[in-house]
């Protein structure tokens, strides 16, 4: 892959449910990568 055939690729992924579908995976990801960085009780 090469940096020129990224932005073509991105450009696709660029739609508004990616982008929720991406946040929406990170809310739930963030905190439980934090509680497993953290040490689980």
């Amino acid at each position: 892959m090469t940096v020129l055939s990224l932005p073509g690729l991105l450009v696709p992924l660029a739609e508004p449910g990616w982008w929720v579908l991406l946040f929406g995976f990170a809310r739930i990801a963030w905190p439980f990568s934090s509680t497993v960085a953290g040490g689980c009780p």
